[in-house]
């Protein structure tokens, strides 16, 4: 029997988010994390030219990531393209919830707030036990979880070079 394809359009956090409760997980075939400074920065560049878009019309506002192509079971989303855009759109938001929380540390109520919510309802998938929204290759999980899934987690060696790009992404935003 063949399998039906589908393409929808959906955004990081109807993929990532508390809504979709299957976590996003990356086949053991895939290559590790390789994005360098300049795709880190045109990422970057390409998301702060679509502010003034999202400013004007933040309820109709779309920006376009990518295709990512995940094969859809009933427990996990299999990711087949777009580990890199992911991946980067993680480290992220991992990194506006540290400056949150860097914010709630100087009296920023509201900072707390949002720290709490991106860790929630975009990076973890459920509380007990903790579980991921995105989980990398087999190289990569342990130092991904440790530097960009574990909230508020100090920095640790990065000993393969794919770890120095996750580190080195973190670093950037």
């Amino acid at each position: 029997m063949s399998k039906k394809i589908c393409a929808d359009s959906k955004s990081v956090g109807q993929l990532l988010g508390r809504y979709e409760r299957r976590p996003v997980i990356l086949p053991q075939f895939q290559r590790p994390y390789s994005w360098d400074k300049s795709k880190v920065q045109a990422f970057w560049n390409d998301i702060s030219l679509f502010r003034p878009e999202f400013e004007s019309s933040p309820t109709t506002a779309s920006y376009y990531l990518g295709a990512i192509v995940v094969i859809d079971s009933d427990n996990e989303l299999l990711l087949l393209d777009g580990q890199q855009r992911l991946a980067t759109a993680t480290i992220l938001l991992s990194a506006l919830s540290d400056k949150a929380r860097q914010l709630a540390t100087q009296g920023d109520k509201k900072g707390d707030d949002l720290a709490r919510d991106i860790q929630r309802e975009l990076i973890e998938k459920t509380d007990d036990p903790v579980s991921y929204s995105l989980t990398l290759g087999e190289l990569d999980e342990e130092h991904f979880k440790k530097v960009i899934k574990i909230d508020g987690a100090p920095p640790h060696d990065a000993k393969l070079r794919s770890h120095q790009a996750i580190d080195n992404a973190r670093a950037h935003f």
